[in-house]
């Protein structure tokens, strides 16, 4: 039997064994922490993650910030390892141990976010950085770096959409909070200064973009060295801005040193040594040197398959670059499949996320990835032309496939936009529908900043990113908690079989260069392909050709040069086939500025009739709506009040509005239909925003307000255009405190619920037209209209005479109340002013879209 003095010394000894054990272990831990810390600062991340891997052997404590911080690191080198899985499981455990305030919970939540970014889930990226956001702005113990890390990080998904001037105001924030609180030269400094550069590269300011990407490089190679992973994206990036400028010596000289400092230092099966060969493909595709273009992008899409999988955007960039070098050197059939796969994976991508953008995200998302359809554009025609049996199956179903996918992204704004309304306006939540309200008003504090032209003063400036922002968030809350309807695609066949023996459609196509022709695409019953008519060239139509057109309306002289420019190759083909009748227009380009009927000159004589519709798959909805309009109440605004008692008023006074409703009323009542009326003080902004009835008719005689300029973006034409109403006298003595300002944009008159609305008449000067744009058509007033949901819409290409305007109503409405559709009054009323007014000034002036 031991004595206690014995087993008092044996304890002793045992708890001191124990304690060393722990001390010991605890040190190494911290040891092999530090050294992990210091291979992964390295940028060499497989590594880094053995290394960090080796260190949880030695913590026993599941629980310990050790173990935890052991497991973060760990998935941020597998995310850089491209091991998204791993990553995915690793960051969510490291997640779980993490209090909001700490900054552990920042990085474990940037990395999160960078994941979802890098399997091009944005929605779910931008989601996180914003929740992590808000927490950063509402704690203080948070250090400014860690929130300017996250700013950085929104910025980068805003650049990756293609919302260049939001990203810019991210990044800039961002280095101005880095500034702030680090040292001048810390290497945080230098990815906001990579990324601002990226994006005025983008914007091609390269003489900005040139010095940052100089200063960046400068702070890396001082802080890190030259090999450093940082060090050799900057330089990367560097190149990228040489080649785009076509010093292609320049970029490979400093490519190829990249490139092999990378292949030492990171090894060559990382996505940054696959992003330089793709670059250094890039610069020999440029030059010309196609051969070896083709060995580095092979060699890039290598590595980028194993790493991304097919679908990664870096992986698709590669394909696009591997078609064009296929195409390039006779690889015809290898560079249509390439395009296949990567316009299929696009248009999954859009189906996925495009519904969740907010409305000025849906406009830069579209701007930022036009390459994709504008090279396969290329590559289709380059077919056609190449190969005289252009009329071959596998040329058909070529060309078959280019009008769908034409089909598919052109006006795929005005689409979506329409569906989320539609969405919106049944909506019975009081919560989502206060959303909708505050959104509303957020978009009409938008318009007014546009409308004042201040949006490029600092302060403004300021508050114009704020209301945006608030903005798009809303709307994206909004989509996220509807059900969203699915897109319905439609193909060739689906077309020509609705139509009759006795109906063509004519869809046309505007170039994407002015040098380039525009083509006409005629769609028969049951044809297998359109038939094409290649017209005349941009340069020639849009220019000369145009101006003489408005001119020979304007001083009533008879057209027949442009009769061969732009129609008589159609025509030629249409009088070939004698059943037909029925003529279906779908404008595209300068066609949009005029009415093909004023080119017609025995129009009337004729037994063929032509109908305007927005887009070519709209025949499908058209043939299902009834021919005529279903009538009950109907709605006049007409001559408002433009600042009563100012003499000086740009706006002239507009009675013939007052004599013009006036006239067509009585036909209204004569067949029992309720109308109202709002005219002179009640002909307002306000009243047309407040208005909730439905009205089968809203008729409009009022001035159109039209003061696009060529430089004009999407948002800015559809609020440089729109109506004008009481109140108003002179816009540019416009006061930013008045809530009714007495200008009704497009961008307004978009947000309004027109669904129930079967007719809209503009009768107002040029309120047809507006800014052209190759994907979504006419930006301006007839484009709000259509957001907003109305049918059918009769809009002016020019100003005519009071009385004449009247009289043409008043024709239009008398054949339309008599179960008429609109098409057949709308050419009843042509027919009746052109018997007693030939030349087309006079009857040629409005233009009948249906939707």
């Amino acid at each position: 039997m031991k004595s206690p003095f014995i087993s008092r010394i044996i304890l002793f000894l045992f708890i001191s064994i124990n304690l060393l054990t722990h001390q010991l272990r605890a040190q190494d831990t911290t040891s092999c922490f530090t050294h992990s810390m210091n291979v992964y600062k390295t940028g060499n991340y497989p590594d880094a993650y053995k290394n960090f891997s080796a260190c949880l052997k030695n913590i026993e404590d599941k629980k310990s910030e050790a173990y935890t911080s052991c497991i973060l690191y760990m998935g941020i080198c597998a995310l850089e390892n491209a091991a998204y899985k791993n990553a995915s499981t690793l960051l969510h455990l490291a997640e779980q141990s993490f209090t909001p305030s700490s900054e552990y919970y920042a990085i474990c939540q940037q990395n999160l976010a960078a994941l979802s970014k890098r399997q091009g889930k944005y929605n779910e990226a931008e989601a996180i950085l914003i929740k992590l956001l808000e927490i950063q702005e509402n704690s203080a113990s948070i250090p400014c770096a860690s929130k300017a890390i996250t700013l950085n990080d929104l910025g980068v998904i805003y650049k990756r959409l293609g919302q260049y001037e939001r990203s810019i105001m991210y990044f800039s924030e961002s280095l101005r909070l880095k500034q702030s609180c680090l040292d001048p030269e810390d290497p945080s400094i230098t990815i906001s200064l990579n990324n601002l550069a990226g994006v005025y590269m983008k914007q091609k300011d390269y003489m900005r973009a040139d010095s940052l990407y100089t200063a960046a490089i400068k702070i890396k190679i001082k802080r890190y060295g030259p090999n450093h992973p940082s060090t050799l994206l900057a330089r990367n990036n560097l190149a990228e801005l040489y080649r785009q400028q076509n010093n292609y010596a320049a970029a490979l000289n400093i490519l190829q040193d990249v490139r092999e400092r990378k292949a030492s230092s990171i090894g060559k099966r990382t996505l940054s040594y696959a992003t330089t060969l793709h670059t250094i493909a890039n610069v020999y595709f440029a030059s010309g040197n196609f051969s070896e273009a083709l060995t580095y992008c092979n060699a890039s899409i290598t590595i980028k398959e194993k790493l991304l999988g097919k679908t990664g955007l870096s992986t698709l960039h590669g394909y696009l670059l591997l078609a064009k070098i296929n195409h390039a050197t006779g690889k015809n059939q290898e560079a249509r499949s390439m395009y296949d796969f990567i316009l299929n994976t696009k248009k999954e991508e859009i189906d996925a996320y495009f519904k969740y953008l907010g409305e000025e995200e849906k406009i830069q998302y579209v701007k930022a990835h036009t390459a994709y359809w504008k090279e396969f554009t290329t590559f289709v025609f380059d077919m056609m032309h190449a190969d005289s049996s252009s009329h071959s199956e596998s040329n058909k179903i070529l060309f078959n496939q280019w009008i769908e996918n034409r089909w598919y992204v052109s006006e795929l704004i005005l689409e979506e936009t329409q569906r989320q309304h539609r969405i919106w306006e049944n909506i019975h939540d009081s919560a989502q529908a206060s959303m909708v309200e505050e959104l509303k008003e957020l978009k009409d504090a938008i318009a007014k900043i546009y409308l004042l032209k201040s949006k490029d003063d600092t302060e403004t400036s300021a508050e114009l990113n704020t209301l945006t922002d608030r903005a798009t968030r809303i709307e994206k809350k909004l989509t996220s908690i509807s059900s969203v309807e699915k897109r319905k695609y439609h193909s060739v066949a689906d077309i020509t079989a609705a139509l009759e023996a006795t109906e063509c459609i004519v869809e046309i196509i505007k170039p994407l260069q002015p040098t380039g022709n525009y083509l006409a695409l005629v769609y028969l019953k049951e044809a297998d392909t359109p038939h094409k008519i290649w017209l005349p060239a941009a340069s020639m139509l849009d220019g000369k050709a145009y101006a003489y057109y408005k001119n020979a309306i304007q001083f009533k002289i008879q057209d027949t040069k442009n009769l061969v420019l732009y129609w008589q190759p159609i025509e030629n083909f249409i009088s070939q086939h004698s059943a037909i009748r029925t003529v279906y227009l779908v404008r595209d380009g300068i066609y949009e500025c005029m009415n093909i009927h004023t080119l017609l000159a025995d129009a009337d004589k004729k037994t063929t009739s032509l109908i305007y519709l927005n887009k070519t798959e709209n025949i499908l909805s058209y043939k299902q709506r009834a021919s005529t309009i279903l009538l009950h109440t109907s709605v006049f605004i007409y001559h408002p009040l433009y600042g009563a008692t100012d003499t000086d008023c740009v706006y002239s006074d507009l009675p013939g509005t007052k004599k013009e409703v006036d006239a067509i009323e009585p036909l209204f009542r004569k067949k029992a239909l309720e109308t109202i009326r709002y005219s002179e003080k009640t002909a307002t902004e306000t009243t047309i925003k407040n208005d909730t009835a439905v009205y089968s008719i809203m008729h409009i005689a009022t001035h159109g307000y039209l003061e696009i300029t060529p430089e004009d973006d999407y948002l800015e034409s559809m609020i440089h255009s729109g109506l004008v109403l009481s109140g108003v006298c002179d816009i540019s003595f416009l006061d930013a405190s008045m809530n009714d300002d007495g200008i009704l944009t497009s961008y307004e008159i978009a947000q309004l619920n027109l669904s129930a609305t079967e007719l809209v008449v503009l009768s107002a000067c040029q309120s047809g037209l507006g800014t052209l744009d190759n994907q979504e058509g006419i930006l301006g007033l007839q484009r709000g209209l259509l957001v907003a949901g109305a049918k059918k819409v009769l809009v002016s290409l020019w100003k005519i005479d009071d009385a004449i305007t009247a009289e043409w109503m008043y024709h239009f409405y008398s054949d339309l109340l008599e179960h008429k559709s609109c098409s057949e009054a709308y050419l009843f009323a042509q027919q009746r002013i052109k018997a007693r007014y030939p030349e087309p000034y006079y009857w040629g002036a409005f233009v009948l879209l249906e939707q």
